[in-house]
């Protein structure tokens, strides 16, 4: 039996296109779910996602790139263990295959949120109902409480190849729209401040249109602000509406050692289990997610005497240790190391390098008398 939990599960916050003939994939690119607690225990259930193949099939194989998240094959995301969102948020990509084994990706969003009451709830209503692709304005009566009126963040995924280009992220709409011809507008990163013509607005639909696909490496986050005012009446106008885009990361990035080759030194009589260096690697990608999640491991050693496996490295800090005996400066003065980084834990995109180590004197060699005629 599932654990009680009190956490309510919202409605997804799906921005999908107008319905189109069946096309295997996610209903949404991004699924949003509100928890009223930080801390989350295993066995908890998070929400659903929606995934079609266009077949008769109703059981779907997902994985995730967070290991504490688990979706079953109905599509429910439960924990199999604790998670704390000590960031008030957590954000995770899920994969599926339709029936030809294509792959499809989508992002979920769990976010904290305290408990707001009923009239906080009905206010939210207009952004955490299912209609597709639509933020209104806040209603009049938030204009007195605006720190109450949270937009939850648009998540667009980066490197995007569906087009065409300009294409179609959200409708704008103003609450004045049901009772007169309202024009939109938007300010703010990435449209009038740099990087500047990568969003737009349609002035009579409210659309809001992104120009190309975006870098997240380049930018993370816009802060953008949409404006609607009456073009007849200057007295008909809403307060700016702050909209924030998220570009989430796609694995794009191969991890980068900080040098190469690396130098280090170890004493010939050094114990087994000596750790003597260290080699590091960065990743561009996004560092909360698995693709930034390096790890190291030696492919090669040269030269193989006394052993093929002379060295260790921990795939997780790159601290490199001897693991046999037999050093001998005299005989094998110098290894050289082929070391590899790999992101996704691993199993993802890599890269090589070298670490070149020098066997230092241990005084092993007893001076000697040479005869004089």
């Amino acid at each position: 039996m599932e654990p009680y939990t009190s956490i309510s599960r919202s409605r997804e916050v799906v921005w999908s296109a107008e319905s189109t003939p069946c096309s295997p994939g996610f209903a949404s690119d991004l699924f949003f779910f509100r928890v009223h607690r930080r801390h989350l225990h295993r066995g908890t259930r998070i929400g659903t996602v929606v995934f079609s193949d266009c077949s008769e099939r109703t059981r779907t194989i997902f994985d995730s790139d967070d290991n504490r998240f688990h979706i079953t094959t109905d599509g429910t995301v439960k924990l199999k263990r604790s998670v704390t969102l000590h960031n008030g948020h957590k954000i995770f990509s899920v994969h599926a295959w339709d029936s030809n084994g294509k792959k499809h990706t989508a992002f979920v969003r769990v976010e904290h949120q305290g408990r707001v009451n009923h009239q906080q709830h009905e206010d939210a209503e207009a952004i955490e109902t299912e209609s597709s692709m639509t933020l209104e304005f806040p209603k009049a009566g938030l204009r007195r409480r605006k720190r109450d009126w949270v937009i939850p963040p648009i998540s667009l995924s980066e490197n995007d190849p569906k087009g065409p280009y300009p294409k179609t992220v959200v409708q704008i709409k103003s609450n004045y729209a049901k009772e007169t011809t309202m024009a939109y507008s938007i300010s703010g990163e990435g449209a009038d401040q740099p990087p500047v013509g990568i969003f737009s607005i349609a002035k009579s639909t409210g659309w809001l249109y992104v120009s190309r696909p975006l870098d997240r490496e380049a930018k993370s986050k816009y802060v953008l602000f949409a404006h609607a005012y009456s073009p007849t009446d200057p007295l008909i106008k809403e307060d700016p509406m702050e909209v924030i885009v998220q570009v989430m990361d796609q694995n794009d990035n191969n991890p980068v050692f900080t040098q190469n080759p690396f130098l280090g030194s170890v004493p010939e009589a050094s114990q087994i289990g000596f750790e003597f260096m260290t080699v590091n690697a960065t990743d561009a990608d996004d560092p909360d997610t698995d693709n930034a999640d390096v790890r190291y491991s030696i492919i090669n050693q040269i030269p193989l005497e006394p052993k093929p496996n002379m060295f260790d490295i921990n795939p997780v800090s790159g601290a490199i240790r001897v693991i046999a005996d037999g050093l001998d400066r005299e005989t094998w003065p110098e290894y050289t190391l082929e070391i590899q980084v790999a992101d996704q834990k691993g199993e993802g995109r890599m890269s090589k390098g070298k670490a070149i180590i020098t066997v230092t004197d241990s005084n092993d060699s007893p001076p000697k008398f040479v005869q004089t005629s």
